[in-house]
């Protein structure tokens, strides 16, 4: 019913598929193209947009071909005076209207999806890549829009730093965002609750490559890239601790639940984290707590192997009333909530827990009085007065 000239038309000004290329000005390796290329395309083809409820429904492939092109086209349809195009108009007016208020949901679509693809090629102390998306037009439209996405790469350096009279190699923190590049992060000293005249003035984040090792060996179940941008999200919205020796500490979050903490320090003027503690460690306020109703101490805890997140991802643990409760009374049902909401995409699961064992091994029938698993308080969020 569309004259051929206008079918003509918009075929020649149509958007074009998905294109993804490494940046010129980059080095990335082909292997990591090749496979943004496949899951790229497996994404757009999975998720899909609704544009006009219970009529017009299409993959996001599909949008950023067929539906844009139609869309960039909208105003030969509402303008032209062609007696076949006016049955036409009323309903683009309709779908016009439909796009308007769908389009921030579908660039947050794509914002996650290459957010999501970069998760398993992003390593903070090696490289971090990041994808842009762009729709550049040809001249005139007569080659068609290109939809391309290209995958830029950024080499991590390291320096030194003194830390108690040692040289110790750091990292800047930061992450690779879509569209966007490296967002360093910085915090303010008031934010750690520092009071000095410079406290509102953000200091730059720095990792030591001990601690990065620290944080994988012990959130040992999920990608590096996707470990590191919680890290990231845990740096850019802090929330701050003092233990018993007031060191302050840094909650770490899987995705909003917390699984630990950084230890910092301000050395020479930066924001230093100096190692990762995973939240049953002794250096925790849960670990203390766990230690005081189990008497577990940081070897037992290894040989149980309750010092990592790949135990936690077994349903042994929470499927046990007896644990639970250990674990619970402790404050750590933390870990518990993560089984439940990551263990189905956890790429690693102990199988060294034994409930048995562990309830054998503290003596839990003949030494533990209901009582002694009670809540207590486990935190300070300011650092006790001398």
């Amino acid at each position: 019913m569309i004259p051929q000239p206008i079918i003509d038309r918009l075929y020649r000004s149509r958007t074009l598929s998905f294109k993804i290329i490494s940046h010129p000005e980059c080095t990335v390796p082909s292997w990591i193209i090749n496979d943004a290329r496949k899951t790229m395309s497996y994404l757009a083809k999975k998720k899909q947009i609704i544009i006009i409820p219970g009529k017009l429904e299409v993959a996001l492939d599909e949008f950023f071909t067929v539906i844009l092109t139609v869309s960039v086209n909208l105003n030969l349809f509402l303008t032209d005076d062609l007696p076949a195009l006016k049955p036409f108009k009323r309903k683009f007016k309709k779908f016009n209207t439909a796009l308007e208020n769908i389009y921030d949901e579908v660039i947050n679509d794509i914002h996650t999806m290459l957010l999501s693809i970069a998760f398993y090629y992003n390593d903070i102390g090696k490289y971090l890549y990041w994808l842009k998306h762009e729709l550049n037009p040809t001249p005139g439209l007569e080659g068609g829009i290109v939809n391309l996405i290209s995958i830029n790469s950024y080499k991590i350096e390291s320096s030194t730093i003194m830390v108690d009279d040692k040289p110790r190699p750091i990292i800047r923190l930061g992450y690779a965002l879509p569209n966007y590049g490296i967002d360093w992060v910085a915090i303010k000293p008031s934010v750690l609750n520092i009071d000095n005249p410079f406290a509102d003035i953000p200091l730059d984040v720095y990792i030591q490559t001990h601690a990065l090792q620290r944080l994988s060996e012990r959130i040992d179940c999920f990608p590096t890239g996707s470990i590191h941008f919680n890290m990231f999200i845990s740096l850019k919205y802090p929330r701050v601790f003092y233990d018993a020796n007031q060191n302050i500490l840094i909650e770490y979050r899987y995705f909003g639940t917390r699984a630990g903490y950084f230890r910092v320090d301000i050395i020479e003027g930066k924001i230093i984290i100096r190692t990762f503690l995973f939240v049953t460690n002794n250096g925790t306020p849960e670990g203390l707590k766990l230690g005081k109703i189990t008497g577990l101490q940081k070897l037992d805890k290894k040989y149980l192997a309750i010092d990592r997140l790949s135990t936690f991802m077994a349903s042994d643990i929470g499927g046990n009333d007896k644990i639970r409760k250990i674990f619970t009374s402790a404050g750590c049902q933390c870990l518990l909530e993560l089984y439940e909401k990551s263990h189905q995409v956890a790429t690693n699961t102990s199988k060294h827990f034994d409930s048995d064992l562990m309830l054998k091994y503290i003596g839990y029938d003949k030494k533990h009085l209901p009582e002694s698993l009670q809540h207590a308080p486990l935190f300070r969020t300011q650092p006790e007065t001398a």
